[in-house]
């Protein structure tokens, strides 16, 4: 579900978005407690650009990169905090994918990532689900047969 930024910010300082998360993992396990939960982080949806620059386009992209992961950090926490919770027995797991995307935001010669408008808009294109794919057969969660 799409939520403003600075509402997204609020929920990451609060710490709301995280205990969210925690509580559906937690969910999943208990409705499926043989399943192993994976869950993804989001790529850049603009390549990050170094520091220093001050112009408007700039300032957005340090905070959409800031806030990108700081999203990242606390999908990762959630998903690290649920699995402790299942003492010994380890089946949820956290796939950063930030890294296979760089070079692919919505912004580069080939982007990853649509603009536009809902459904698909700031969402994969058919690169960036296979990008997906990498980072997960990459972590060793699954691969083709």
């Amino acid at each position: 579900m799409w939520r403003r930024p600075r509402a997204i910010g609020i929920q990451l300082q609060s710490g709301q978005l995280k205990s969210d998360l925690v509580t559906m993992i937690q969910s999943v396990r208990a409705a499926a407690p043989n399943a192993k939960i994976v869950v993804t982080g989001y790529p850049y949806l603009l390549d990050p650009i170094p520091a220093g620059m001050t112009d408007p386009a700039a300032q957005f992209i340090y905070t959409a990169t800031n806030l990108a992961d700081r999203l990242d950090d606390t999908i990762d926490a959630a998903a690290k905090e649920a699995d402790a919770a299942a003492a010994g027995d380890p089946k949820v797991q956290y796939v950063d994918v930030r890294t296979v995307f760089l070079g692919h935001g919505a912004l580069s010669p080939q982007p990853w990532i649509n603009l536009g408008t809902a459904p698909d808009g700031f969402h994969p294109n058919a690169a960036g689900y296979q990008a997906y794919f990498k980072a997960l057969s990459g972590s060793g969660v699954y691969s083709v047969p």
